[in-house]
């Protein structure tokens, strides 16, 4: 999450001398605005990925520019997490006849699972200013295309578990990526201050993924099979627009 608050920081600290110095009104006209959106989403699971996950979280930064066309062109990154493992058999090998899983000294370990993944896109879209405070403000629609990545985390609270060292948790963990397009379909709101920026909608996404482990511990095989995994949901956010605004004009007699 660093990394994603600095690469956003550095176009921000990038595009402010272009547009920073913007003498236009946001009420008045259609104004060229760099905006920097945070959100987060509550994705159901589709397809592939609902046999390995239930429902999840995902938190992520975007940096868009909207053009005085009302185009945007920009390019997101996010963070995926959850506590609803579904494919979770590989743990009855580890289990005795107890149902536990014996740790170091004979003691039951807290063995707990995860989902945990990492989505990158680069997106493009356009603001219909129907209706709204303003003509920079309406419904938007937005298509991605990049990267999402995913794998079940294998969280051993007390290192009882020999097996599930960092190593051999490879070989259980699932990890799979490949590519994934994205579908947005809501409202932009950019106030006539900057003091109330925000948008929500529906996301849809499909990713075309495999594992990117050779070899899988548990059922003693390859995983070559190609996946496909769907995530939908709603996504709420607020913006940063990244403008300074026009000076308020005196008039004398």
């Amino acid at each position: 999450m660093k990394n994603y608050i600095t690469f956003y920081a550095v176009l921000a600290i990038l595009f402010w001398p272009a547009f920073g110095k913007s003498q236009s009104s946001v009420k008045d006209s259609v104004m060229t605005i760099p905006l920097l959106d945070f959100s987060y989403a509550l994705q159901f699971p589709g397809a592939d990925l609902a046999d390995r996950f239930g429902v999840s979280s995902n938190v992520q930064m975007s940096f868009f520019v909207k053009s005085k066309s009302n185009f945007l062109f920009g390019v997101s990154g996010g963070y995926l997490f959850g506590d609803n493992v579904k494919e979770a058999d590989f743990l009855y090998d580890f289990t005795d006849e107890n149902g536990g899983i014996p740790g170091i000294g004979g003691i039951y370990a807290d063995v707990r699972l995860y989902e945990r993944g990492l989505n990158f896109e680069a997106k493009f879209g356009k603001v219909f200013p129907w209706f709204g405070p303003n003509m920079n403000s309406g419904p938007m629609v937005l298509i991605g295309a990049g990267y999402l990545q995913h794998r079940i985390r294998i969280e051993d609270a007390n290192s009882d578990v020999p097996l599930f060292n960092e190593d051999n948790r490879k070989g259980y963990d699932r990890l799979t990526a490949g590519f994934v397009s994205s579908q947005f379909i809501g409202y932009r709101y950019i106030g006539n201050s900057k003091l109330i920026n925000f948008f929500g909608g529906f996301e849809i996404k499909e990713a075309f993924t495999s594992s990117l482990r050779g070899y899988n511990y548990d059922t003693q095989s390859s995983d070559t099979d190609s996946r496909l995994d769907m995530q939908y949901g709603i996504r709420v956010g607020i913006t940063l627009p990244i403008y300074k605004k026009a000076p308020k004009e005196y008039y004398f007699d």
